[in-house]
């Protein structure tokens, strides 16, 4: 029996397998003898004339691609196949084999790393049939590929095969993986539409119209969205936060909403902040959107804001001059009237230019708002009443029918002030024109007298809520006559103890009411 080590020292140490034999064999240049034999002892052939090859064109060999691996015996084997040729024939020329200029000197000292690497057994660099050795690890690799393409395989089914529609509907409710790509037909959309429905989930509801939108035509969506008003005005909120109001608007007028798509435009012209452009894409709205007759109450609204508009931007002009005015200069303007609502419009020129207009109608007068603008004597008082308490300039109640007659400018207003003033009479007593209690709040903010407050308050019903007011408000003349009114000399007594100073008119009046003898 052979021994390994011996087998292997025997064989490198032969003349035809030493290592500076192998050395030469890849140098061309080296003029060394060498000859390959088969495992039956044939010499394959005989290098021992080796001529430089002449300089050849340059010509493409495909090369295959063979498998390395990290251990030494398929390396050694890969390096072996490399190498192995069955030449049958005589001599064989470098020049048709097609050797590279310089392959010996890259390789350097490879007889030195196969003299390292001693495997136990090695054959000769050809079999006895001439069929080349298969590389030993090619049949492992053949497996790993096999298990990737398999694991490969069944990724791309997970996200390409079409599941059931419940199925991916429930997957996209819950936040795990779906893919909504598999479903092709029109039919399955419209099932993924249905499920989304059924579970009540708005982002899986949008998500799937939104990739109906991107897969259908124009057509097909829309007659989706109009057979489910719910799907429809989902997308129509998505595509409102997204702030895609121009698709909106086409998805609304598409579904024959025309009010609500024209509204969603005048919100659009709202956001412009150039006055011209402004004013031109609202003139433009009443003209293309608006001209339906059952949308000529919005029309006539926008043209209403138009005109405020023009008329915000003529005072801003005027105001912006007239800054060394004493009233600008007591009560600095707090920010632009442009672009204000109707209401704290005219209560700014109901403080800057409540004396503007006397025989003619200025942009700033206020009477002129109450006309152009239809508003009602409530609307009007409130804003009026505001503004001048702003100013110092305060109303008693029975003051207030007279600012509907005396700044109306007309025969209108002094005939509905003195109806006013008419039907209170008749009645008895002073019906408000306001709600007291807002406007105690208000006049209170101002800083209105005491005097103001307890006229206001006389006005509230019931008892009870008159004197939770006037302590609230701190109003004591007010507190001393609910509480006489009530008859509840108890809290009389204490509150003219604890809260009047002695002397005061509230006082003495309190004091006096004490003394008469008309209490429970």
């Amino acid at each position: 029996m052979a021994v390994p080590g011996r087998e292997q020292d025997d064989y490198w140490g032969d003349s035809f397998t030493a290592t500076s034999d192998l050395d030469d064999f890849f140098d061309e240049n080296s003029t060394t003898s060498w000859k390959g034999s088969g495992d039956s002892g044939a010499p394959l052939a005989d290098w021992s004339r080796r001529v430089k090859p002449a300089k050849l064109k340059s010509v493409n060999h495909p090369v295959e691609p063979r498998c390395h691996d990290s251990s030494d015996g398929s390396l050694r084997d890969s390096i072996l196949d490399n190498i192995t040729t069955n030449l049958s024939g005589p001599e064989t020329n470098l020049s048709s084999v097609g050797l590279s200029r310089g392959v010996g000197r890259s390789l350097g000292s490879l007889g030195e790393k196969l003299h390292d690497w001693k495997p136990p057994s090695v054959k000769k660099w050809s079999n006895a049939g001439g069929a080349v050795d298969r590389c030993s690890n090619c049949s492992t690799l053949e497996q790993e590929v096999a298990l990737l393409s398999n694991q490969l395989q069944a990724s791309f089914s997970r996200s390409n095969v079409a599941l059931a529609v419940p199925a991916t509907v429930h997957a996209m409710c819950t936040g795990q993986p779906y893919s909504l790509h598999c479903y092709r037909s029109l039919q399955e959309k419209q099932e993924l539409v249905a499920a989304a429905l059924r579970a009540a989930h708005t982002q899986t509801l949008v998500a799937v119209l939104v990739f109906c939108r991107n897969t259908l035509s124009r057509q097909l969506f829309m007659q989706e969205l109009e057979r489910s008003p719910v799907a429809a005005q989902s997308y129509v909120c998505f595509l409102k936060q997204r702030r895609q109001y121009s698709d909106a608007v086409e998805v609304l007028q598409a579904l024959g909403r025309q009010e609500e798509a024209a509204l969603l435009r005048y919100r659009q012209c709202l956001s412009i902040s150039d006055h011209a452009k402004k004013v031109s894409a609202l003139s433009s709205l009443t003209s293309s959107s608006l001209t339906s007759p059952h949308l000529a109450h919005y029309r006539t609204i926008i043209n209403d804001h138009v005109d405020l508009l023009e008329r915000q931007k003529i005072i801003d002009d005027q105001d912006a001059k007239n800054t060394s005015s004493p009233l600008f200069v007591e009560y600095p303007r707090a920010s632009r009237v442009y672009g204000t609502p109707l209401l704290t419009t005219l209560y700014y020129c109901s403080m800057y230019h409540w004396n503007d207009g006397r025989g003619t109608a200025t942009a700033a007068c206020p009477s002129s708002f109450r006309q152009t603008y239809r508003l009602t004597d409530r609307q009007y008082l409130w804003a009026v009443v505001r503004g001048r308490a702003r100013v110092k300039h305060f109303y008693l109640p029975e003051q207030l029918p007279s600012l509907l007659s005396t700044r109306s400018g007309g025969m209108l207003g002094s005939l509905s002030g003195a109806l006013s003033a008419v039907s209170s009479s008749l009645a008895g007593s002073t019906r408000p024109l306001l709600p007291p209690d807002r406007l105690l709040d208000a006049l209170a903010s101002a800083a209105a007298p005491a005097a103001v407050l307890a006229a206001y308050l006389a006005q509230v019903e019931p008892k009870e809520l008159r004197l939770r007011l006037a302590q609230h408000y701190d109003v004591t003349t007010a507190v001393v006559e609910v509480l006489v009114a009530l008859k509840d000399r108890a809290a009389l007594q204490q509150y003219m103890d604890t809260r009047l100073p002695p002397g005061s008119a509230d006082y003495l009046k309190a004091d006096a009411a004490l003394k008469s003898g008309r209490w429970k």
